[in-house]
């Protein structure tokens, strides 16, 4: 631009001509100056929008990557948590079958307690019935032995008494028909150890002549074959009624 500018000044001709070339040059030179400002700019402009648009594209893409990152974590969380929960689910069943397998044998124990139970109630009940079975039959022999036992007394007491009467004198004041009740103790071996009225006949003579005839009686001696049980339980000492 300045070398046709010198171009125009060292040519010969009308200043005025030479004025209008002059400035047309500059309005050509300053619009070429104005385009290429314009041109730079745009350029500038275009860069950066280029750049802001690779920057977006760029956060763009860091975003999607993020979310691509996000969702596979989430799908290997997922699939993590699955396998968490399968693994719970086999260990839930595994508990349930263990669990099944402990009732299944609880149940066999009961049953079989109860099973022992019932058998054992049963043993108990047939005890229990041969018990009574025996304490029954125990207590028929027992009231036969003291039945054996109570008519043996009762004999002694009338051998008793028929061997008092064998050697009773009786007084003559006596009165026929009164009954005298007549104390008599004895040793083991039938010794007769004394002999009393616990109340007296009314009569003296009466009452001493019975105590005579159990004196003069002595001895029972039929009393030494009589078990000592016997002979404890009975015998020490009997009462009678002596008949006048």
């Amino acid at each position: 631009m300045l070398t046709i500018l010198k171009n125009l000044s060292q040519q010969e001709g009308d200043e005025s001509t030479i004025n209008v070339k002059r400035t047309t040059v500059v309005t050509v030179g300053v619009i070429v100056l104005v385009v290429f400002a314009a041109m730079v700019l745009l350029a500038f402009y275009a860069s950066f929008k280029a750049l802001n648009a690779a920057s977006a594209v760029d956060d763009a893409w860091q975003t999607q990557r993020e979310r691509i990152l996000n969702i596979e974590a989430k799908s290997v969380q997922a699939s993590t948590d699955a396998q968490e929960v399968k693994l719970g689910q086999a260990a839930i069943q595994q508990g349930l079958l263990d669990a099944n397998k402990r009732l299944t044998s609880l149940k066999q124990s009961v049953e079989q307690a109860t099973s022992y139970r019932s058998t054992m109630a049963s043993i108990d009940a047939e005890k229990a019935a041969e018990q009574a079975k025996a304490d029954a039959i125990k207590a028929d022999a027992q009231k036969a032995v003291e039945a054996s036992e109570q008519k043996g007394v009762e004999n002694f007491d009338r051998l008793l008494l028929a061997r008092l009467h064998s050697h009773w004198v009786r007084p003559d004041s006596a009165a026929a028909g009164a009954t005298v009740d007549v104390v008599v103790q004895f040793a083991a071996d039938g010794t007769i150890t004394n002999a009393l009225l616990p109340t007296s006949s009314g009569s003296q003579a009466l009452d001493d002549s019975i105590v005579k005839a159990a004196a003069d009686l002595a001895k029972i001696p039929e009393m030494s074959t009589v078990s000592r049980p016997i002979y404890m339980k009975y015998l020490q000492q009997r009462t009678v009624k002596f008949q006048i």
